[in-house]
């Protein structure tokens, strides 16, 4: 069984009414996703508790097609993670089998780790259901 999920990269830019809006760097199809694998394992998503409203960036959104989305096609609210927790668990999925899509997301994540060296703003990720 698996789970379609997109990898969004890039940082949050705050904005006006508390929303945060996630400035897309990069985007990598990770469909399909296996349930059992370990980025399944990480807390991607926010619940659909109504306290979390004043947790940090649960207002985010980021736009794809001109279309502004707050939650994912499950209806869940995607939760800024770090690049390195990601990469951590796509590392691990991808030595347990191996994707060319898997490979390429971590690619792309250890060169954002060596920007975050120096870069102002930290690239963060979003995890997002289709």
């Amino acid at each position: 069984m698996s789970y379609e999920l997109t990898l969004l990269a890039g940082i949050p830019v705050s904005e006006r009414n508390n929303e945060v809006s996630f400035m897309q760097y990069a985007k990598i199809e990770l469909s399909p996703t296996r349930i059992d694998g370990k980025i399944m394992g990480l807390d991607f998503n926010y619940s659909a508790d109504a306290s979390l409203k004043n947790t940090p960036f649960y207002d985010i959104y980021w736009i794809n097609e001109d279309t502004k989305h707050t939650a994912d096609a499950y209806g869940e609210i995607p939760r800024l993670m770090r690049v390195d927790d990601v990469l951590t668990a796509l590392v691990a999925d991808n030595e347990a089998e191996k994707n060319s899509r898997l490979e390429w997301a971590i690619a792309m994540l250890r060169a954002m780790l060596v920007s975050n060296e120096t870069d102002e703003n930290e690239t963060m990720a979003l995890l997002i259901g289709h």
